[in-house]
């Protein structure tokens, strides 16, 4: 179901931004990885999930107070930065989210997916010719495509579960007609994460923190 399609060059990743706004996205999403990789660099060696969890082991006596304590430090650090950096980066990404047409490409919506979902991205959204490839944390293998205003097709697998949301305007007896779901049984069912009225972002946003909570977007009740 997910097309093998051919990755977009890196150096080619923001030729369509102006040059001002892409110098500047690359140096933050640079400096965002940096600041992430010696975070948990610090931390590594340690064997914790984070500096609150090292700095309870510190006063627990399980470690020895240095260096554990200037790495505690130190990672907070590193954390309150890179939290700036991103915001900086969401804050530009927003702006030119809004200056997008409503068939943003590829690229758009995989600078803005990894500045605002990052914490639900397993690693970096890939970005093909023609759609953008992201895996989630919790498994979730994720491909999106959009054509026209209110036209797109989500499909994703969870372990041998297949699953995909789409616009093709062959199920009218649905109640969310023209978008519908195509669960992981092969029912057709009403789509319960997105609309074509929203744009391709928070179409896009709206299904990851969806897909988070429940891969199969099966009914709770």
């Amino acid at each position: 179901m997910l097309a093998d399609l051919k990755d977009i060059p890196m150096d080619n990743f923001f030729a369509h931004l102006p040059s001002d706004a892409a110098q500047r996205i690359d140096g933050l999403s640079r400096l965002s990885y940096e600041l992430r990789e010696n975070h948990a660099r610090l931390l590594r060696p340690h064997a914790v999930a984070d500096e609150d969890a090292l700095l309870r082991d510190v006063v627990a006596g399980s470690t020895p107070e240095h260096p554990a304590y200037e790495h505690v430090l130190g990672a907070r650090t590193l954390r309150r930065t890179r939290e700036a950096v991103r915001g900086d980066l969401r804050s530009l990404l927003d702006d030119l989210a809004a200056q997008a047409s409503a068939s943003s490409v590829p690229v758009d919506l995989a600078l803005l997916l990894e500045a605002h979902c990052e914490a639900e991205l397993e690693g970096p959204v890939r970005v093909h010719q023609d759609a953008l490839l992201a895996t989630l944390i919790n498994g979730v293998t994720l491909e999106a495509r959009f054509g026209e205003s209110g036209e797109y097709a989500f499909a994703w697998r969870w372990g041998e579960a297949e699953l995909r949301i789409d616009t093709a305007p062959l199920h009218p007896t649905l109640a969310t007609f023209p978008n519908h779901l195509h669960d992981d049984t092969g029912t057709l069912r009403a789509d319960p994460a997105t609309d074509p009225a929203r744009s391709p972002w928070e179409n896009l946003r709206a299904l990851v923190e969806a897909l988070i909570a429940n891969p199969l977007l099966r009914s709770r009740e």
